[in-house]
């Protein structure tokens, strides 16, 4: 239902959480999938994970390590979308769910998602453009879920549509 390539599954996965604040929908850029690709790469070389990024470009990094391991960009995006369970609105620039934060950053426009493997190892990497987590900026940016009374997902081959009834209004993204 999100899509068969890490392409398809990050920006279905990033959008679905979007459409639920909503905010607009990301479009896929090859470029930042390039560049989280490189760093997923070089985290998983290197065995090591920590910010890098470049200015103006957000991150979310993910790391996990089991037997068997299938983590990937869908339970990576949820991961950090589920940190938006304890965000506080009322004091939005407290918080330290920027994970959660950048998912959901009205600002942001693009996207591009890349994994890396080694043993039993996979690393995650999101790079945003433009960059969310900008202080001063979190009321703008970071809204609140929308009371959704239905919710349908419809998926073929080329496109991944979002139907949200909220309160009576259907809002298509």
């Amino acid at each position: 239902q999100y899509g068969n390539t890490v392409q398809d599954r990050c920006l279905n996965t990033h959008n679905y959480f979007r459409c639920l604040h909503g905010v607009p929908p990301l479009t896929y850029s090859d470029e930042l999938q390039f560049s989280a690709q490189m760093y997923a790469n070089f985290m998983a070389s290197d065995g090591k994970s920590g910010i890098h990024r470049e200015e103006f470009i957000g991150e979310n990094l993910a790391w996990h390590m089991q037997r068997g391991n299938k983590y990937n960009i869908l339970k990576a995006t949820s991961d950090w979308y589920g940190e938006g369970l304890y965000f506080d609105y009322v004091h939005p620039e407290s918080s330290t769910k920027k994970h959660f934060t950048q998912v959901v950053w009205k600002n942001t426009t693009q996207v591009g998602c890349a994994v890396a493997r080694i043993g039993f190892q996979v690393y995650v990497v999101a790079h945003y453009k433009y960059a969310g987590n900008i202080p001063g900026l979190f009321a703008e940016n970071v809204k609140p879920k929308l009371p959704i009374l239905t919710e349908f997902f419809q998926y073929n081959s080329k496109n991944f549509y979002y139907n949200v009834i909220l309160k009576n209004k259907l809002l298509e993204l």
